[in-house]
């Protein structure tokens, strides 16, 4: 279990080991730890629910947090056909900061297809 941080600098410390805040300096750490506030969930608490619109950001520092992720994306491009569609979809994963950020979650799946 990990011990919630006592003081903004601990949370900034903590936010630090973090890859996707990993490049930000020790000020800029420092703000977005004056902007936060550190909870802690029972075991086995949902968090959020898939469909419901959200309000806030987590990042858990220990235990277990998203476990599956599925995105179905919808689309209308002029002049592209279905299989480039799905496989341009599936390139922009690549490199993708969002992905980066979501690098530990176990399952992540794309559905990409055209409209229309």
């Amino acid at each position: 279990m990990c011990d919630m941080a006592t003081t903004r600098g601990e949370l900034g410390d903590k936010l630090s080991s973090l890859s996707l805040f990993a490049d930000l300096s020790a000020a800029e750490l420092e703000s977005i730890a004056h902007i936060v506030d550190e909870r802690r969930f029972a075991d086995g608490e949902r968090i959020l629910r898939q469909g419901l619109t959200g309000s806030g950001f987590y990042i858990i520092l220990a235990g277990e947090g998203i476990i599956r992720i599925a995105l179905v994306v919808r689309g209308s491009v002029p002049g592209v056909d279905a299989e480039t569609f799905a496989a341009k979809a599936d390139e922009a994963k690549v490199g993708c900061p969002v992905s980066k950020a979501l690098a530990g979650v176990p399952e992540i799946t794309l559905e990409a297809k055209l409209t229309g």
